[in-house]
This record gives C-alpha cells, structure tokens and sequence, in this order.
C-alpha cells in the first residue's frame, strides 16, 4: 500500500459549504472539523472535486479505476482504488501592518500535522528537533503571558490583527518548523485566541441573486480565504500503477474545489510533501 502527503494551498477564496442550518447573521457557512472547529475539507468533497477535474483531462476508464463507478447500483460497480483522507487546516493568513499577512497557525495544529505526516514516513528524522522547538515557543507564550509568538527576529512596531502590540513575542528559530510546514512568515497564536480571534472569524461575503437585474435576495456567506493552506493523504490501498500518474497530474494543475467555480471560488494548488 502506498500513501501519499499533500499541502493545499488556496489560490482563490474557497467555500465548501456546511449544508447545515443556523440562526446566525451568516446564510452558507463553511465546512467545519466538529472537535476543532476549525475550517475543514471533507473526504467526499475532495474526490467529488477530483474527480471532476480528471473527468475532463482523462478518459473514463482512467477515471472509473481511481474513483470508482458512478453510478452505485449497476451491477458492473467498480469500487475506487484511491482512498481519500480530509484536508485538515495547516495555517491561515493572518493581517499585519508590516506585511500583507502573516500565517497563522497553533502549536497543537503543528503537532497533529507532525503526528499525521509521520504516518505517511515524512518528517521523522526532524521530530525530537520539532518537539524541542515548539516546547519553547510554548514555554514563551505561557511564561511571558503571550498570545501571539513570530517567528523571526523582533522587529519594532509590528501588529497582528485582532492583538495589541504588548501581546505578541518573537522567537528567532532555526527554519526547521518552516522547512517542516512548508511555509514562512509564521506567526504560532495560543490555541484558545486562534479559535477566538481567528477561525470563527472567517470573511463573510455578500451575495445578491438577480431577476432581470432587480435585487430580489441579499444573503451571506462565509469563505476561507486564499492563501490557506490545508494538508491531506491519498492513499492506494490496490497498489494501482496509474496512482504515479495520477498525483503527478494533480501537482501540475489548479483544481478547482468547493462551490462557485463561476465567480473564481476554491482554486486549489496540491503540493506533494516529499
């Protein structure tokens, strides 16, 4: 069996909508990880977004051998060979007054995808070097009653958005979180102010539906916004040799995730984490 790791960055704002009903301000809200709450991608949106994408560039046996039949109740139902995993958040772009934006992330988000990459052999030989660097970041958020840690050397006036300047530390560490993350511009925010300050504050976007150019409906709806990164697994459990092909195309293409290709949501670039 053969697995394979992949980041996720958003090209363009993305909505994968939670088809759920709430009684909030917000009308389509965005895909959440029920014990985190943190924005998420589903397993079956990801392969019905593939399998969208390679339904276009490949021919139907192809398709049929990677996802699987369509059509579940003909008797010739073939199951798919790639199994699909969920895309978990990594990081999120945070605004700054120095930088267009930093990425913002959590040390127990960092752990979990260190924790799910060695699943797939990646990272193992950085691990007690990874454990030791996030031990003091968390040591300076806690001891110094800290909300925000950037890392890099302490540069004067620097603001982070949604916290005061005597908030935020630095810490010059030694590239391995960004080399490990895939990332820079890193900014580690305590757990609890993250889901506070920033995942439950995702951008809300007006939408108006049209009849003969008359406003007839103004609703709203929530989008992760691009530059986030997710991360996720694909794995082929029957060793199939066209699983090579396959991942090899979805680095080398945009695809497009979520709802409303129309407007530019969800354009998605895989990254394999080798």
């Amino acid at each position: 069996m053969e697995a394979k790791l992949f980041r996720m960055r958003l090209v363009t704002n993305l909505h994968m909508g939670s088809g759920e009903a709430n009684f909030n301000f917000i009308d389509n809200q965005v895909q959440r990880d029920p014990i985190t709450e943190y924005p998420n991608m589903h397993p079956s949106g990801i392969k019905g977004a593939l399998r969208e994408f390679f339904d276009g560039i490949e021919s139907k046996e192809y398709v049929r051998e990677i996802f699987g039949s369509e059509n579940t109740e003909k008797e010739d139902n073939k199951q798919g060979e790639v199994s699909f995993i969920e895309g978990k958040l990594l990081s999120i772009p945070v605004r700054s007054n120095k930088k267009s934006y930093f990425m913002g992330t959590t040390i127990e988000i960092i752990r979990e995808y260190v924790e799910f990459s060695n699943l797939f052999g990646k990272n193992t030989e950085n691990l007690k070097e990874i454990k030791e660097e996030l031990e003091k970041i968390h040591k300076k958020l806690t001891e110094a009653g800290k909300k925000v840690c950037v890392l890099g050397n302490e540069e004067k006036g620097l603001l982070i958005e949604s916290f005061e300047n005597n908030e935020i530390d630095f810490y010059a560490e030694n590239d391995v979180l960004s080399k490990v993350l895939g990332i820079k511009d890193i900014v580690v925010i305590k757990e609890e102010n993250f889901k506070d300050e920033i995942s439950k504050r995702l951008p809300v976007i007006a939408r108006n539906q049209l009849e003969n150019g008359v406003s007839k409906n103004l609703w709203y709806e929530e989008v992760v916004p691009r530059e986030t990164v997710f991360y996720t697994g694909l794995v082929n459990s029957q060793n199939i040799d066209k699983f090579e092909d396959f991942c090899k195309k979805l680095e080398e293409n945009l695809v497009q995730i979520g709802a409303n290709a129309t407007i530019g949501y969800g354009f998605t670039k895989f990254e394999e984490v080798k």
